[in-house]
């Protein structure tokens, strides 16, 4: 008898669960997938890592490996940007691959597996730390020139545009576009906001400046809105993306929205790092 009553305790608290998980995701989850799929890296080394935001060459490369088995197609984010501005839709198969900071070993680990898989990413540099322990000028014109790797700005001192006066935003938006496109030609059309960190102003300063779009990370749902091409929200990509339902789940375009509910019900402000306005480092992005 009190099996049976156990029992139907248990059978009722798994159908509230299912049922309450069903509500949240046609209330929250499902209507607010983002309007493409943009996955967020930083370093990828030759040493399988733990810790956040450096992932293993082995993982990339089995990413890259999935990708092409099933389907997937690499585009630049400016690719992205146009077809949204468009048609309003992104087709569901577009993959954007986005590297933040110019960090070495894009160029000695990523690039060799981007040439490979036959496959595109979008590089976001800071102009300031060109050639000083990350990608130098003539990496970055071999990159570019291989028709692999766009070319994005990362700013030019990496400051969040939250914490930053108005003059500070456009020398770091405006100013390391006209840099960049003065050693490598041609028009830089995409920028990544310092550590995801975007308000009103950001995005009125990139907009001017001439990008066609914009990249930040994951914010608490209902922060911003997720159609906005000068505000794409991204996949944060790190070691938990070695179990593979964890990468299916990410590729799903149902990742993003899930984490913003969660940081919404939580309460929890992104980006954390630049909340404080305190001084930070490229590293902590």
């Amino acid at each position: 008898m009190q099996k049976h009553k156990l029992f139907l305790i248990i059978s009722r608290a798994a159908a509230i669960c299912l049922t309450f998980a069903i509500v949240v995701f046609f209330l929250f989850i499902y209507p607010n997938q983002p309007l493409a799929k943009v996955f967020l890296y930083h370093s990828v080394t030759n040493q399988e890592v733990n810790d956040q935001p450096d992932i293993g060459v082995k993982l990339f490369e089995r990413q890259l490996d999935y990708l092409s088995k099933h389907g997937y197609e690499t585009v630049f984010l400016s690719t992205v940007a146009y077809k949204y501005n468009v048609e309003k839709k992104v087709p569901a198969n577009w993959v954007v691959l986005t590297f933040d900071g110019g960090n070495e070993d894009f160029y000695t680990n990523v690039y060799p597996l981007l040439k490979k898989y036959k496959m595109k990413a979008t590089l976001f540099v800071v102009t300031s730390l060109i050639g000083d322990a990350f990608v130098t000028w003539d990496q970055l014109k071999e990159m570019k020139a291989s028709g692999l790797v766009e070319i994005g700005s990362h700013s030019q001192n990496h400051l969040a545009a939250t914490c930053a006066s108005l003059e500070e935003i456009k020398k770091d938006t405006i100013g390391s576009k006209a840099i960049l496109e003065e050693h490598l030609g041609g028009k830089v059309l995409v920028y990544a906001y310092p550590f995801g960190a975007v308000n009103a102003q950001a995005e009125a300063v990139a907009k001017a400046a001439g990008y066609t779009g914009a990249v930040g990370i994951a914010y608490r749902l209902w922060e911003f809105k997720l159609n906005d091409v000068y505000n794409m929200h991204r996949i944060y990509v790190c070691e938990q993306a070695r179990f593979p339902l964890m990468f299916r789940f990410m590729l799903s375009g149902y990742y993003v929205p899930t984490r913003e509910f969660a940081l919404r019900v939580l309460n929890i402000k992104t980006p954390r790092d630049a909340a404080d306005c305190r001084p930070q480092t490229i590293t902590h992005d």
